[in-house]
């Protein structure tokens, strides 16, 4: 959309956006927040945005936006990483509902778990990123389980695991496309400009398409 505010990020040649976002309001009156800001003026027909059908000459006006309040990062878009003697991250595209070009399976899928010390034992993605300020930014992970032996996921930062950012899980129903961020889990960047973002695989045969960094403790994707 016109107006939408971003930073860009160049990783492994592709691009991050920290993204506004904000609650529209229809003519009509409906309202819906956690969308990316746009134009208030522009013409939307056709489009769907936040799960809001816009047809005609619906035009939306923008209520209140929040600067810098998400970062989308998609999981192929990784600056680098490391394999494991078991395991590693493979890319796939066979996965229908993927978002960007792809996603990131660990296999082989063999029930494999990394509870403790995945620092050191665990297949890592690694994302460069660019932080606008420094504090605590909560994960979001758009991730697929198929089991209850697939379902999970380690965070961290500078290639450190961190305990508020381990055991990444809530990824139900299976076989289906789920965001997650059971308790909440966030990391605390020491300072604006570029740190690593890193996911370590908890168990094998996890897929995760997509994350979602933000400052705001109650922001829910959609």
């Amino acid at each position: 959309l016109a107006g939408e505010e971003a930073v860009s990020l160049l990783a492994a040649g592709h691009f991050f956006h920290w993204i506004k976002l904000c609650t529209y309001e229809l003519n009509s009156g409906t309202k819906k927040t956690g969308i990316q800001c746009g134009d208030a003026t522009a013409t939307l027909s056709g489009k769907t945005l936040g799960g809001l059908s816009f047809t005609g000459t619906d035009r939306i006006k923008t209520v209140g936006c929040k600067s810098w309040s998400a970062l989308h990062i998609e999981a192929e878009s990784f600056s680098g990483g490391r394999p494991a003697k078991k395991h590693e991250w493979i890319f796939t595209n066979s996965i229908p509902g993927f978002s960007g070009s792809g996603a990131m399976h660990v296999l082989p899928d063999d029930f494999g778990i990394h509870v403790d010390n995945y620092v050191a034992r665990s297949p890592r993605l690694d994302y460069q990123v660019y932080f606008p300020k420094a504090g605590t930014y909560y994960i979001w992970v758009r991730g697929m389980a198929f089991s209850g032996h697939s379902n999970s996921v380690h965070a961290g930062i500078n290639g450190r695991g961190v305990k508020t950012a381990k055991y990444i899980r809530g990824f139900k129903p299976f076989n289906e496309w789920v965001w997650a961020n059971k308790w909440r889990k966030r990391i605390k960047v020491p300072s604006a400009g570029y740190h690593t973002v890193n996911l370590w695989m908890r168990e094998s045969g996890f897929v995760v398409d997509k994350l979602i960094l933000t400052k705001d403790k109650n922001f829910a994707p959609n």
